[in-house]
């Protein structure tokens, strides 16, 4: 179902972006934010590192609140995503893609299946940081990577499936469902 096309605008968008990168840091203050970034980023999050590696996993007060307080996130992040219309953004593509495709015979389905893939792929080195940040309240990496993976999937294809429905919604019942899940979240 992906075509091959499509798999390569992927790759050479990625290659692309990794050029892009490595130019910049050639430059001087390009290493000297890059330097700085590393340095705050190791300041942040140094302390969460170095207690998820030197003591193993028990069972605090805040990570018993962190597991409480995880579900009431999650729907926050939804409602966010959909009163603020993220999902549209998901469905835009940009210049160079859009000249990509718009010059082949690609199907509706095609597209989808490149835009949820490129989604995924932007996940990924997003949720194996993420784990390693919370190594210190959580009981497995590989766990934690999932979960995470997993629940951002979840919002993402969500927001994207509302931004879909939405195109063939009255507005005014478009309107009723934002009014429904910002109720919802706020009654919780």
């Amino acid at each position: 179902m992906f075509s091959p096309a499509l798999n390569a605008l992927s790759r050479l968008l990625a290659l692309g972006a990794l050029r892009g990168l490595v130019s910049q840091l050639k430059t001087p203050g390009g290493a000297i934010l890059a330097l700085a970034m590393v340095g705050i980023m190791l300041i942040g999050i140094g302390p969460a590192l170095m207690a998820g590696f030197v003591s193993p996993m028990t069972s605090t007060p805040l990570s018993e609140l962190f597991s409480l307080v995880a579900p009431a996130m999650l729907l926050a992040v939804l409602t966010l995503s959909i009163l603020s219309d993220a999902g549209r953004t998901l469905l835009e593509l940009r210049p160079p893609e859009l000249q990509f495709v718009l010059a082949g015979p690609f199907t509706d389905s095609q597209i989808l299946t490149y835009r949820l893939s490129s989604a995924l792929l932007a996940v990924v080195p997003i949720a194996f940081v993420a784990p390693l940040i919370l190594n210190a309240y959580m009981a497995s990496f590989v766990g934690g990577m999932l979960g995470f993976v997993l629940v951002t999937l979840f919002v993402f294809l969500l927001t994207f499936l509302y931004s879909l429905t939405k195109r063939s919604l009255n507005p005014a019942v478009t309107q009723a469902i934002r009014l429904i899940v910002l109720l919802a979240t706020v009654s919780v």
